[in-house]
């Protein structure tokens, strides 16, 4: 290992702020260890709470790295322990993002009510702090990942409680980072909305994030827009039956369906799917079975993923096979 002393050479070695700035440059280069050593250095020498407290977050980052989750966690653990009690802004923000980062570990363990915990403790302490875009941004983040849990855990009334409380709490500042958070929220809200046969809700939430500027809609990943989009065309065929949705879902399929993203295949058959089945209720028998076969005939030998969907589709030829050869009562 390139020892971190000798990278600092020509470095007042009672600059805190200078050994910190090297030693996050050392870990983004990948430099791990040497990040560690100096982020060691710098626990044991720095003259503030604010600085010793860096350089312990530092070092957790670090473990993380490594893989030394134990490890992280029994920093995290004594960082809470010793300076809960500050008073200081900064320390209390630092606060915020060790509950955060220990509530990832432990869903990542496993301890999802462990985890939900942590997040509460992370959301509980930004509210005692002045709302800056960079508390409401620690604080959004910690919500979204609780949600996701709640989720999981299959409590999605609380799940959609906590996101629309970033939705409410967020919306109206004219930050892209925090907006950002708005558009996950809404995309994760509307699809709790859609599983939960909300279609009405789940309408309206989409509306609003495809209403969204285009520069924070770009900052969301591609493949979150465009299930959005596509739950938002499948909510409308549902409930609405109009004939946009229904073209919006079949360029959805044209589209997607010959990406080299395999997820975005799936997409194009599902949208597909539901394209079959809103015409299939809107009474169009001839024009859903044209579809279910296009389906299997696209999909049939393109991957387990999608084999639900193709045998689905055979399930309805089949059933409507089997209703014309019905003998007629006389």
């Amino acid at each position: 290992m390139i020892s971190l002393y000798n990278d600092l050479v020509h470095v007042d070695q009672g600059s805190s702020d200078e050994i910190y700035r090297r030693s996050v440059d050392l870990y983004e280069e990948g430099r791990v260890l040497d990040a560690l050593e100096g982020a060691t250095l710098l626990a044991v020498s720095a003259q503030s709470d604010n600085d010793r407290m860096s350089a312990l977050l530092l070092q957790a980052q670090c473990f993380d790295s490594l893989g030394a989750e134990n490890v992280e966690l029994t920093l995290y653990d004594h960082v809470i322990e010793n300076y809960s009690i500050q008073d200081d802004g900064q320390i209390k923000l630092k606060l915020v993002w060790v509950h955060y980062n220990k509530a990832i570990i432990l869903g990542r363990q496993g301890k999802a009510q462990e985890a939900l915990v942590e997040y509460e403790r992370a959301i509980a302490l930004a509210g005692t702090l002045e709302k800056t875009s960079e508390i409401l941004g620690a604080s959004a983040k910690s919500r979204y990942n609780m949600a996701n849990l709640l989720n999981e855990m299959q409590r999605r009334e609380e799940a959609e409680s906590v996101l629309s409380q970033i939705i409410s709490e967020c919306s109206h500042f004219d930050d892209t980072e925090l907006l950002e958070q708005v558009g996950k929220a809404r995309v994760s809200l509307g699809m709790s909305f859609m599983a939960t046969d909300k279609k009405m809700e789940a309408i309206k939430v989409f509306a609003d994030l495809l209403a969204m500027p285009r520069e924070v809609l770009s900052c969301l990943p591609d493949l979150m827009v465009d299930r959005a989009r596509v739950s938002y065309a499948i909510a409308r065929a549902e409930t609405q039956r109009d004939e946009t949705s229904l073209n919006e879902l079949e360029a959805f399929y044209e589209n997607f369906k010959d990406r080299s993203d395999e997820e975005y295949v799936e997409l194009s058959a599902f949208a597909l799917f539901c394209l079959a089945d809103s015409l299939e209720e809107r009474g169009e028998k001839a024009r859903a079975r044209k579809m279910y076969n296009l389906l299997i005939s696209e999909f049939s030998d393109r991957g387990d993923s999608l084999s639900d969907f193709v045998e689905l589709a055979r399930g309805y030829i089949k059933a409507e096979e089997e209703r014309e050869y019905l003998p007629s009562r006389t």
